[in-house]
């Protein structure tokens, strides 16, 4: 079982960092963690598979519901 969300980061100079966060939940550990100033649609799937690169997925998956 896995989680995903984005978290919002402010930088030093003010401006903002979106980061996308991948959590396993069986032993809270960080599985992937990818930092950026302008999230799109398409990076998000695309984030997914640079967090599992081997065949291996997660049964479940929890999400919010964020417009990010």
């Amino acid at each position: 079982m896995i989680a995903i969300g984005f978290a919002v980061v402010p930088t030093v100079t003010f401006g903002l960092l979106f980061v996308f966060v991948v959590l396993s939940l069986e032993r809270r550990k960080l599985l992937h963690l990818h930092a950026t100033a302008h999230p799109t649609a398409q990076r998000t799937p695309q984030q997914m598979v640079e967090a599992f690169p081997w065949e291996t997925t997660a049964r479940y998956l929890i999400l919010d519901r964020e417009r990010i």
